[in-house]
């Protein structure tokens, strides 16, 4: 019910009109804001929820977050809404991906998976690719630099927990950008924060852990 109060207020703000519904373990019913969504058992649980896909979608949100030093359970126990969807699309990607290497899931599992040199690169391109066209799907727009001096300057002001290139209230990432701008994109971040900042290591990681997704489905 909460995603779906968010969600209508997402469209009407942009004066969408579209059915929203929801899901439960009672049904299929129509959100209607008012409480009274008319469920009608049209479905099996099954059909709707893949726990393969999240099990695959918490080992790729581990591999971000291994160095904290918590479990995959707890990484994800941690993950916000948009981020899980995030993750989910990168595992239902994860098929596709395997092809461009030229190998699939039994080739990664028994031969091992370690791809270096412009394999890495074309398929750390490749995810990036993926990313962006997640995000621009669900509404997100290339933060305009205006918009990037007035955070930084925010963050400088004493807001360190701010996101700088991250606005998820008005959906706008600075990473949506090509391949080749993600350098000066995170040089111009470690320079303001002091923290070692690499976009471009981030979708190499995604890359480099396939093995492991595999592994945990």
């Amino acid at each position: 019910t909460e995603i779906a109060v968010e969600l209508s207020a997402f469209l009407e703000k942009r004066k969408i009109s579209a059915p929203i519904l929801l899901v439960s373990h009672r049904g299929v019913g129509r959100f209607t804001g008012d409480g009274d969504s008319s469920e009608k058992a049209l479905y099996v649980p099954e059909i709707l929820c893949s726990s393969r896909l999240d099990v695959m979608a918490m080992e790729i949100n581990h591999a971000y977050h291994r160095q904290e030093g918590h479990s995959a359970e707890e990484d994800w126990r941690s993950c916000d809404y948009f981020s899980r969807m995030s993750c989910r699309a990168s595992a239902d990607y994860l098929d596709a991906f395997l092809r461009a290497a030229g190998t699939d899931r039994d080739g990664v599992l028994q031969e091992g998976w370690k791809p270096e040199g412009a394999l890495l690169e074309n398929l750390s391109i490749s995810e990036h690719l993926r990313w962006c066209g997640f995000h621009y799907a669900m509404g997100y727009q290339t933060m305009p630099e205006s918009v990037f001096h007035a955070r930084e300057e925010q963050w400088k002001r004493g807001d360190a927990a701010l996101r700088i290139g991250k606005d998820t209230e008005n959906r706008l990432h600075a990473c949506l950008i090509p391949w080749d701008e993600l350098d000066e994109l995170s040089r111009r971040e470690t320079e303001i924060t002091g923290k070692a900042v690499d976009y471009k290591e981030s979708d190499r990681v995604n890359v480099r852990a396939a093995c492991e997704v595999l592994r945990a489905e």
